[in-house]
């Protein structure tokens, strides 16, 4: 029997984790599994997460007598039934893909953008007998009847994680950890039946939120998209965990910067075609690099280049970019940066088409463009939260422009002369200036006027009945 040293091993946790983490995992008694340190390399500093990863570990790795079961196990299609589903398993792309027509454009699963995705995982899509009927919600949330109509379970073949995919997809939080990627929480007996049907060996609880297990280790993830986790300083790669230099690289949104070359990748390939991403490919290249912690903000970093400064980081994201002496910015901009929240194009004249036009990425709230003349179609469309818009210069845009969007106050564009319908669908203008529009295209700033009065007299209303109710 191999003794294990504890005070080392609480040493090792200590300088790994944090103390905090390593007392939580004294106090519950589990310095002598072995490998724990291994088994806790990923999963970050919070004392408090790393206790509600306890009753995994100890179910894991503590032996607890097992009740005999004699009953017959039941197929996952037939416990699926009794849950209200009717299910299938995918075998071929046709039927991977088939279950699409129940999502909404702006959340459909990336299961339907990898064609390779049934050959790499176990998939079993389940659908609601109702899913037809079942509306989304105003106010979603993630194992709400809508957004667990249409679900897909998905198990690594190589590596056994698991996945519940959500029919919200990401218009909610952990959109892949629908009913905490436990099946049992969808109908008790699943996760055995599971692991059956598969010849797989999947042991889960209640995950807690953004974790994730990949062989024996608990991954704590800040952000996934299309089955890749992405950590301060690691990502998954095909259920493989791939760490960074720390001394050398830092990661936000998808992307690896070296900071003594330069050189941006994208290892993962997600929207590497986007052209935010070949951007700040040749902003960085070969050029003189250097982060700074916000003094004010001990959560962000600033990135300079040529002492320059371009961006800050928060959270792995890019929350503010900063892009001198771009004079022309290209088509399909902006759907990598996932949180973006400040954007300044100081010396940019044109702007191509679908610049931030992914209804997912609504975050951007200022939007800086003194010089910009020409913008292209799908500008900012569903940006929800855009409320500072700066475009002195701006003369035509393309269709569809600023739809959706319910945030932005005051519209100020003097040189505009308009083009297509502007603010389509806006709750909250209420100062327009467009003199220029207002002889070139008199239509369409009537209609600009009329949806600052009709909300004008909205918020009025409002003001009103609040200051009657005392609020």
């Amino acid at each position: 029997m191999v003794t294990i040293d504890t005070d080392y091993v609480y040493k090792k946790l200590k300088k790994q984790n944090g103390e905090g983490v390593a007392r939580v995992i004294r106090s519950a008694g589990l310095l002598e599994i072995p490998n724990i340190v291994h088994i806790l390399e990923f999963a970050g500093s919070d004392p408090d997460e790393i206790k509600q990863l306890l009753p995994l570990i100890q179910r894991k790795y503590i032996k607890i007598p097992e009740k005999i079961e004699n009953e017959p196990v039941k197929t996952p299609f037939e416990l699926l039934k009794e849950a209200g589903y009717d299910a299938f398993e995918v075998k071929t792309l046709e039927q991977q893909n088939s279950i699409k027509k129940y999502f909404r454009p702006d959340e459909k699963i990336c299961t339907f953008h990898d064609p390779h995705r049934y050959k790499d995982y176990h998939i079993i899509h389940a659908i609601k007998h109702n899913a037809d009927k079942i509306k989304p919600f105003d106010v979603p949330k993630r194992e709400d009847e809508y957004g667990t109509s249409v679900i897909s379970i998905q198990i690594a073949k190589h590596g056994g994680s698991i996945s519940i995919k959500n029919r919200y997809n990401h218009t909610v939080d952990c959109p892949d950890a629908t009913f905490k990627n436990n099946p049992d929480n969808i109908i008790k007996g699943l996760t055995n039946s599971l692991n059956k049907y598969f010849s797989v060996n999947i042991s889960v609880s209640d995950i807690p939120e953004h974790f994730h297990k990949i062989h024996d280790q608990f991954l704590r993830y800040d952000y996934e998209f299309e089955n890749c986790y992405f950590g301060v300083d690691y990502y998954t790669d095909h259920d493989y965990i791939v760490k960074i230099d720390k001394d050398h690289e830092i990661m936000f949104d998808f992307m690896v910067l070296n900071l003594m070359t330069g050189e941006l990748n994208n290892p993962c390939g997600i929207y590497r075609g986007d052209a935010a991403y070949k951007l700040l490919q040749k902003l960085f290249k070969g050029k003189k690099i250097r982060i700074q912690i916000n003094r004010n903000n001990k959560k962000q970093k600033f990135i300079s280049v040529n002492n320059m400064h371009v961006a800050t980081i928060e959270n792995c994201h890019i929350v503010e970019l900063t892009l001198p002496k771009f004079d022309t910015i290209d088509s399909n901009f902006g759907t990598i940066l996932y949180e973006i929240k400040e954007v300044n194009l100081p010396d940019t004249d044109i702007i191509g088409d679908n610049f931030f036009s992914e209804t997912r990425w609504d975050s951007l709230e200022i939007l800086n463009m003194p010089k910009v003349q020409y913008v292209g179609d799908s500008f900012l469309f569903a940006n929800r939260d855009l409320r500072i818009w700066n475009a002195p210069k701006l003369v035509k845009i393309g269709s569809q422009p600023l739809n959706y969007n319910h945030a932005l106050k005051s519209l100020y564009l003097p040189e505009y002369i308009g083009s297509e319908t502007l603010l389509y669908n806006n709750k909250n203008l209420t100062s327009v200036y467009v003199p220029k529009l207002k002889e070139h295209n008199p239509k369409e700033y009537e209609r600009l006027q009329s949806i600052v009065e009709k909300n004008k007299k909205a918020q009025t209303a409002i003001q009103s009945i609040e200051k009657v109710k005392g609020v």
